[in-house]
């Protein structure tokens, strides 16, 4: 299956700290470009790939990049796509590095 991206899931009525974290997320959605996939990996089908994508900063993650981040982790602990999943591995799309900063 080709990577995809996702938008909030049920992290918009999450807590951290017991105070909610749709604000921040509202904060941070509109910083910066660049974005975060997930897919099953070509190489096994129990392998998912998250995949940071912001080749205009060395994949440095923006703010937008850190939601996305949080809603592809819910995805695969939620999304039946992903049940068999039993490794992850994050990378970099552009092959140049993994992740500046």
């Amino acid at each position: 299956p080709r990577p995809r991206c996702f938008s909030t899931f049920g992290l918009r009525n999450a807590e951290w700290n017991g105070q909610p974290i749709s604000p921040i997320f509202d904060k941070l959605k509109p910083l910066g470009g660049g974005s975060v996939t997930v897919g099953i990996s070509p190489l096994h089908p129990k392998l998912a790939e998250i995949t940071i994508s912001n080749p205009s900063s060395k994949n440095a993650l923006s703010g937008k990049m850190m939601t996305e981040f949080l809603e592809v982790v819910q995805t695969l602990k939620t999304d039946n796509e992903f049940k068999e999943t039993v490794a992850v591995c994050v990378k970099g799309e552009d092959g140049t590095g993994f992740c500046s900063g």
